[in-house]
């Protein structure tokens, strides 16, 4: 049974940001290598400066395209995920994903991700983490999440969230969620790109959300 989602999605897609600051930064590393070439010692300091930029923005964008390889995210296919929180029984999803949808639907398991500030995303000692901060009618909350293993075929780690009010003051917080998943195969051939299937048989498909929701928020801007 499909049917549109209250679940949240984020409005600005984690990897497009990343792509998008990258990719500029790559092009314009290109131009100034053209601009300072390869002169060896006899170039001017304003040379040198620009073959630093140069080689600086594209490692960044060779980082980015290994991010797309799966160096980051998830492998592509049909994910399993359970979802643990203390004191409620276990949540287990359904996720079908690839590298260009992969941002969303990872963070699809967390609450609240509307109006988000550009995620922050990190690998350290092969683990995952993505920050993100987001608005929901007023109030905002912070999220943390954190993935140990290969992210191949498998992968454990925590969530967190923090609430707050519309005066910036705490709300009660939730603990700190576990996160499991393991890949089961390929997506199947009746399964969209960013559906995820809920423990009730329901299809949501978060990108359709995120741009349901990206264009209700551009709706309002021109009125």
């Amino acid at each position: 049974m499909r049917q549109g989602s209250s679940l949240p999605a984020c409005r600005r897609s984690i990897a497009g940001d990343f792509f998008r600051f990258h990719f500029v930064y790559a092009a314009a590393g290109a131009l100034a290598l053209m601009r300072g070439g390869l002169r060896g010692f006899q170039m001017s300091l304003p040379r040198r400066f620009w073959i630093f930029i140069g080689i600086g923005g594209l490692a960044c964008s060779f980082s980015a395209q290994a991010l797309a390889a799966g160096g980051f995210y998830r492998s592509s296919g049909y994910w399993e995920v359970t979802v643990r929180k203390a004191g409620q029984p276990e949540v287990k999803v359904f996720q079908c994903t690839d590298q260009k949808v992969e941002p969303l639907v990872l963070m699809s398991v967390a609450a609240g991700q509307s109006h988000c500030d550009p995620a922050e995303i990190s690998l350290q000692k092969d683990v995952l983490r993505i920050r993100t901060l987001c608005q929901v009618h007023g109030r905002s909350v912070k999220t943390d999440l954190r993935l140990n293993g290969n992210r191949v075929r498998e992968y454990q780690g925590t969530l967190r969230q923090s609430w707050f009010d519309p005066a910036g003051q705490p709300l009660p917080q939730e603990g700190t969620t576990t996160v499991t998943g393991r890949l089961v195969g390929p997506c199947p051939s009746e399964a969209a790109l960013g559906d995820m299937t809920l423990s009730n048989g329901v299809i949501v498909n978060v990108i359709q959300d995120a741009q349901r929701h990206e264009e209700e928020v551009n709706a309002h801007a021109k009125d």
